[in-house]
């Protein structure tokens, strides 16, 4: 079975349009006309999308569609993603509930009033929307093999100092788990707009991550989840959750101004291709980064912390195997180099590697077996060479 998806998450869409003297905070803006297409990430996607023909049976927004719960900003952004879900073939638009899409500094009793107004939000079932307001979560089924879990994790977001985190209590938790144990095995995946797992970096501490990310994962694996989505932090990152080898991909932000984390990411776009095969599932995500003039190119881990195509499984490979097996086809060869496309061939569960994981055995053939890597020009992984040998990198096309 195979599942092709559209993940683009914190559009953050501004509800003006910012005048030459403000500070911009989006580079989606609600009436804005950009004077060149590479000048908008809307424009300049929908031109990509066309050009790389896109056949995605679903789009995922992981929360933050809005910029400081701009009523406009939200009406606008997802407006214009159902206009996207209709172009791609009236595929479903999957979103949730983000931190920027509550009212909470206004102490509103309702601080989701607009987001119930809109049309089909976060899903197109409405009895699956109301138990998403209702109940915190909601199952939603992409086709008849493949379906997702939608969790509002900003369901708690009622004041400023609440919406400072995720919310997700044990209440909901038990409402999810009851819910899932009548899918068990027919859910593998879930959506959800805070992390759930720790993820800081030099300009984030930790302090945001969901309390009870740990529970419900345990909940998630459990009953037979393999990939969980989540948006929030605008750095992209692949993790294993603590149990049950599931995986956690933050997804990054479309089109945030970035500022302080852009001489470590981009605005990001990702097409992703699933597989279940029995118990495994297989997922490749190619990354797509844009440059404000310069539109959408392929994402690099030297300009994105994302290589352009990453993969992933569910369950892990062995690590230890591998690098085994790495080591002993490096040696076996004349001279003594690996490319990763021969590696790949002859090792073909090393697709199946988180980007982190790749980096691991790289980095454990490296320290205890004399096995250097060599990277390209995008610092994408080129070969491997056995003992001091260094050779000038070439381009890896991600294959």
């Amino acid at each position: 079975m195979e599942l092709r998806l559209l993940v683009l998450s914190d559009p953050h869409v501004q509800g003006e349009l910012p005048d030459s003297s403000s500070h911009r905070e989006s580079w989606w803006a609600a009436g804005e006309i950009a004077k060149h297409r590479d000048e908008d990430p809307v424009d300049s996607m929908l031109e990509m999308v066309a050009k790389e023909s896109v056949a995605a049976q679903a789009i995922i927004v992981p929360g933050d569609v809005c910029h400081k719960a701009s009523e406009t900003g939200f009406k606008v952004g997802w407006e214009r993603l159902r206009l996207l879900a209709y172009e791609l073939g009236n595929v479903p638009l999957i979103g949730t509930m983000g931190n920027h899409d509550c009212a909470s500094k206004e102490r509103s009793s309702d601080p989701f009033s607009f987001a119930r107004r809109l049309p089909q939000f976060p899903v197109r079932n409405p009895s699956e929307i109301e138990e998403f307001w209702t109940k915190g979560s909601t199952i939603t089924s992409i086709d008849k093999a493949w379906s997702v879990i939608v969790i509002n994790s900003a369901m708690h977001h009622y004041t400023e100092h609440e919406a400072r985190a995720g919310t997700f209590d044990a209440a909901a938790i038990l409402a999810l788990e009851q819910r899932l144990q009548c899918f068990k095995g027919k859910v593998q995946m879930a959506v959800l707009h805070h992390h759930p797992i720790v993820h800081s970096n030099r300009l984030a501490d930790s302090s945001e991550v969901l309390p009870t990310g740990d529970d419900l994962l345990d909940v998630l694996g459990s009953n037979g989840v393999k990939w969980v989505i989540h948006g929030h932090r605008h750095e992209p990152r692949f993790r294993r959750g603590p149990k049950h080898d599931l995986v956690v991909f933050a997804a990054g932000s479309f089109s945030i101004a970035l500022r302080e984390l852009s001489p470590i990411t981009r605005n990001l776009l990702h097409f992703v291709k699933l597989e279940l095969e029995g118990d495994l599932l297989r997922g490749e995500v190619r990354s797509w980064e844009f440059n404000r003039g310069y539109g959408w190119s392929r994402a690099s881990t030297k300009s994105a912390r994302i290589p352009h195509v990453a993969r992933f499984a569910s369950p892990r490979p062995s690590l230890d195997t591998l690098t085994n097996a790495v080591e002993a086809s490096t040696k076996a060869k004349t001279p003594q180099w690996l490319s990763w496309k021969q590696a790949v061939k002859a090792h073909p569960e090393l697709l199946n590697l988180t980007p982190d994981e790749l980096d691991e055995v790289t980095e454990r053939l490296r320290v205890h077996r004399s096995i250097q890597p060599e990277l390209d020009e995008w610092g994408h992984l080129h070969r491997w060479t056995s003992g001091d040998t260094c050779v000038a990198g070439r381009v890896n096309d991600g294959s």
